[in-house]
């Protein structure tokens, strides 16, 4: 690594082989330039051989756990201290510019994990267990599940999952304590005077406005609600009434039936 957020992989081949891998990184990247691409020849070879090597469709599509450690002064903005870039077995692999570590942090494919240490001298005392972000499947099913934002009448589509109960005051990160939301909608949450709120099994979540007015949301059926299966009607399984008419004395013999008339006498 050199300090400065690059780093140079070197691979010691026989002489044909390192001749075959160059010639045809080089192709490849000159093919692209041909067909559009204005990068440069060298940065096309190097992300070629990026997504070579991680079997990617892209560079920047990577399937693989990459830590950097950022002071929450200059994730936030607040001054310029570099980032440390940590590999999933350890080690210092040097540092990141704050502005390049904050871009990474406001990617779809990251996650933030809090870390806890002391204000002396910087020693880890402790790391949040889970993630913070819905991310993966987890992600997936909340858009599934939702639809559209889940702020009350509202459709536009969802682009941010957001924590019902904030991570900050221990809201976790599970399908019961999160909704998608819209830019606006997710902007409109946090402004003060607005509230959500959700039961334990997160399918109904309360919005509450400044004015007062509380309006609930509840995710749709999964196929929607044009194909919502309806009902067996209760005209074809209503109950028959039996009628049993009692006769306080029996009928006499002649009303019940011809066969049992007797014989006129001769």
């Amino acid at each position: 690594m050199h300090g400065d957020g690059t780093g140079s992989l070197t691979a010691l081949l026989p002489a044909e082989q390192a001749v075959a891998a160059w010639q045809t990184l080089d192709h490849e990247a000159r093919c692209r330039r041909s067909e559009g691409d204005e990068r440069a020849i060298d940065a096309l070879m190097c992300d070629l051989l990026v997504e070579r090597v991680t079997g990617q469709a892209t560079a920047s599509n990577l399937n693989l756990e990459v830590g950097v450690v950022i002071a929450a002064s200059s994730l936030l903005g607040a001054d310029q201290q570099p980032a440390k870039l940590v590999g999933h077995r350890g080690g210092d692999h040097g540092v990141l510019p704050a502005g390049l570590a904050r871009r990474l942090a406001d990617s779809d494919t990251a996650w933030l994990r809090r870390l806890i240490c002391d204000p002396i001298d910087g020693r880890l005392l402790s790391m949040d267990p889970t993630r913070r972000r819905f991310d993966g499947a987890l992600r997936r099913f909340v858009i599934y599940r939702d639809s559209v934002s889940r702020r009350p009448y509202s459709n536009t589509p969802i682009y941010d999952i957001d924590h019902i109960t904030r991570y900050t005051d221990d809201g976790l990160t599970v399908a019961a304590n999160g909704q998608g939301l819209g830019k606006a909608d997710h902007t409109l949450r946090d402004l003060p005077g607005w509230s959500v709120a959700s039961n334990d099994a997160g399918d109904a979540v309360w919005w509450t406005t400044p004015t007062g007015h509380t309006y609930e949301s509840r995710p749709p059926p999964i196929l929607g609600w044009g194909n919502t299966p309806q009902p067996p009607s209760r005209s074809r399984h209503a109950a028959r009434r039996i009628l049993i008419q009692l006769h306080r004395h029996p009928l006499p013999i002649e009303y019940t039936g011809q066969h049992h008339r007797q014989p006129d006498a001769a």
